[in-house]
């Protein structure tokens, strides 16, 4: 071996030191700091790659008190996440005058990024600057390097010299020309800034992320001068006094020194007077409706995800002052607490007087023709009646569900809720058919005389997500650690949706037994609400009983005396919505059920399961008109994205890790397909002239082979359960589009409607 060969082996050798150093200094950070470093990323993607966190940021730019309290509640995050995790590092180098750089600086890194996720998540959305990929991660980098050139410029610690002052200008000349982006940003559309708009929030957003920049850079001045702002220090009263006594007790307690105790009650007294009055609010958007609207979505997530990051620090803390390792003793607990608590996720039951006993398709089907004069109608000529599937996903589902029919259902003065049959759907679908069954109920209550699509279009406005985050991350999260007796997410999500306030017709239905809103009369069309038991047998809830092995919930409805009981039309419609974690699995009678979607997601073969015995009973007829005239027409509505996934092999740690999860999710789809291709064989079978007509939410024209062209791909549309006003307007501006198709599917509907009236 040569000198030379030598010498490089010895240069890289010592360059791997220090690189490794290097990487072991950071992991050690990470781990000391995890729990609040692990939530800042959780939020940095689910505000970014997650559809739901895109259309929260949204919503956040376009309404005044969302915006106001997702300001705060940003500025709130930033600070619970600095002081939290600069306590963690107070304990762990107690006595330590100098702690290593990272650890001391990582604190303020984080609270700097609470402000650089929003804005980040700003620039990611398509209607703004459409971020992806390297340039987010381009975007997030230049805003580190931001946070050492503001730490070289205003950090009391660095000398003040020449390099100094140059620091200051370029970090101002950068900031000046930042703000100016963001400026013209929102002049490019300041047409939109009315509140009316429905793209309003591209011009409200930039604002906003000027505001947060500008926080971002006084939050991180105000942590870098701590020790000045703490010497201006509070009135010396006798409170106060007090205070500085206890916490500093409490600080040597928790093995912190006493110099530092110190110099840090002031913080720790502002850390506990915001930390309480962010969790009264925490608190009141967990009791109450109201206050969870008030504040919206992406507001309540950052507070809830503080109020965690609090509560994990102390855990930290308290280990180190301990010597015992808390989380494992908490895991430990609220095992043995699951294992003890009876099942809190029981469906929300009442008592039912009027209890309506399911009735056999053929006498359904006798009590559907005597009504509307359908069968006169029949005996004339050819007679169409309508079988709907409404795929599941969220509220994206429940809304197109809801437009799509109301629309056909005022476009056709009603023909089309007189010529529908049936009506099978699964998660968000269900939610939809429900909402349009309703007000089918209120008319044939002659409760409504007006358009159904103003009902429908002011219900979806309501936030339903954010009254049901708040039991997820409040009572449900802690409730093996705390069983508190409050009612679990899921019934939140019911409250959410009999409450709104947004339709009164709508909600005062959705609060009604299903035995009250069930139609006995034969005027309204057989309504399917499909459920799946765990064990993996389909479950459905109806006033009409199938021939076939599936669980006709109904039936299970009996208290431990046997007396019957009933659910809320909100209780059934969220049970076929039941996705875990989002929600969790109901309980009745000893039997727990989820979405439907885990077994078909678009109700095909309860569809078809009815349509077997609507046949069996026409043939039982022998009324050659009956059978001759009387037409039956599939229409799914669906709402996802029309595309064709490109084949490519699994990775080999995906096949490892997540093969049961992906396969799960697979065959879910592939379910849905064969149920909704087996019930298209057969009514194709039984009526060969029809084909089925489907309603898409997603513009076929934007179908590829491959997804990763994104000119090819429609911008996507958020599976939860709230809706901004901009993706509201994209269905409107879809629905306008298939309304002027006059190939459309909702065209062919309207017109077969419309050249004949129900009736004699």
């Amino acid at each position: 071996m040569s000198a030379y060969q030598v010498i490089l082996s010895i240069v890289i050798f010592i360059a791997c030191f220090f690189i490794l150093k290097s990487i072991k200094a950071v992991f050690s950070t990470i781990w000391l700091y995890l729990p609040a470093f692990t939530i800042v990323c959780m939020l940095y993607a689910a505000m970014m790659a997650v559809g739901l966190g895109a259309d929260i940021v949204i919503q956040s730019g376009e309404h005044f008190c969302p915006a106001l309290a997702s300001v705060l509640a940003i500025l709130f995050w930033s600070f619970i996440v600095w002081y939290a995790t600069r306590m963690v590092m107070y304990v762990r180098y107690r006595g330590v005058a100098d702690p290593p750089l990272l650890i001391f600086q990582f604190p303020r890194f984080l609270g700097y990024h609470c402000f650089v996720a929003v804005q980040a998540a700003i620039l990611a959305l398509p209607s703004m600057a459409d971020l992806s990929g390297w340039y987010i991660v381009a975007f997030i980098a230049a805003h580190s390097l931001y946070f050492i050139l503001l730490t070289r410029a205003f950090d009391p610690a660095y000398a003040d010299n020449a390099y100094r002052k140059i620091s200051r200008y370029i970090a101002a000349a950068i900031g000046i020309g930042y703000i100016a982006f963001f400026i013209w940003l929102a002049s490019t559309h300041s047409q939109y800034r009315s509140a009316g708009s429905p793209m309003r929030h591209t011009f409200w957003l930039p604002v906003e992320a000027i505001i947060v920049f500008v926080m971002q850079f006084f939050v991180l001045w105000g942590y870098m001068n701590r020790k000045e702002i703490a010497g201006l220090g509070p009135p010396q009263t006798r409170f106060f006094q007090a205070y500085r006594r206890y916490f500093i007790s409490a600080a040597e307690w928790l093995c912190m020194d006493a110099a530092t105790a110190e110099s840090e009650w002031f913080y720790f007294l502002a850390f506990n007077v915001i930390g309480t009055g962010g969790f009264v609010v925490y608190i009141l958007v967990i009791l109450h409706l109201s206050w969870a609207g008030a504040i919206g979505a992406m507001a309540f997530a950052l507070l809830a995800f503080s109020i965690l990051i609090g509560f994990f620090s102390a855990i930290s803390c308290l280990s180190m002052r301990l010597g015992v390792n808390l989380n494992i003793a908490l895991i430990v607990v609220t095992v043995i607490m699951g294992l003890r608590v009876t099942n809190p996720h029981k469906v929300r039951t009442r008592p039912e007087a009027h209890y309506q006993h399911p009735i056999r398709i053929d006498t359904f089907f006798s009590q559907w023709l005597s009504q509307k004069g359908r069968m006169d109608s029949i005996k004339r000529g050819s007679y169409t009646a309508y079988i709907v599937l409404s795929d599941g996903g969220g509220s994206r589902a429940g809304t197109w569900v809801g437009k799509v029919m109301s629309h056909m259902q005022d476009q056709t003065e009603s023909r089309f809720g007189d010529h529908l049959l049936v009506m099978s759907g699964a998660s968000g679908g269900t939610i939809g058919n429900t909402s349009f069954y309703t007000l089918l109920r209120a008319q044939l209550d002659h409760k409504i005389n007006d358009n159904f699509r103003k009902h429908i279009d002011t219900f979806y406005t309501a936030d339903f997500l954010t009254y049901t985050a708040g039991r997820f991350l409040g009572p449900d999260f802690f409730r093996y650690l705390i069983p508190l007796p409050m009612d679990d997410r899921a019934a939140a999500l019911e409250v959410a949706f009999e409450s709104s306030g947004k339709d009164p017709i709508i909600d005062s239905y959705l609060q009604r037994s299903i035995d009250e809103v069930f139609d006995t009369t034969g005027v309204l069309p057989a309504f399917f609400i499909n459920a799946t038991e765990i064990n993996g047998m389909p479950g459905y809830i109806s006033r009409v009983n199938l021939r076939d092995k599936r669980i006709n919930i109904k039936r299970l409805l009996s208290d431990t005396s046997g007396n019957r009981i009933t659910m809320n039309m909100s209780t059934a419609a969220v049970l076929s919505s039941r996705f875990p974690y989002i929600s969790p699995a109901g309980d009745i009678a000893t039997l727990d059920f989820v979405d439907g979607g885990y077994f078909d997601n678009s109700g095909a073969g309860t569809a078809k399961s009815f349509m077997e015995g609507i046949y069996a009973a026409i043939d039982a007829r022998h009324d050659s008109l009956l059978s001759a005239n009387l037409r039956f027409q599939l229409v799914e509505i669906r709402n996802s994205a029309v595309i064709t996934p490109e084949s490519k092999a699994i990775n080999p740690l995906v096949n490892d890790l997540f093969t049961p999860v992906v396969t799960l999710v697979g065959m879910q789809d592939a379910s849905t397909k064969m149920g909704t291709y087996a019930l298209t064989r057969y009514m194709r079978y039984m009526d060969h002239e029809r084909r089925p007509l489907t309603i898409d939410l997603y513009d076929p024209k934007y179908k590829s082979t491959k997804p990763n062209n994104s000119d090819a791909l429609e911008e996507d549309y958020p599976m939860s359960w709230v809706n901004s006003a901009y993706q509201l307007n994209r269905m409107d501006m879809r629905l306008n589009a298939l309304e002027k198709d006059p190939n459309s599917e909702i065209n062919q509907i309207e017109l077969a409607l419309g050249k004949r009236r129900v009736g004699p």
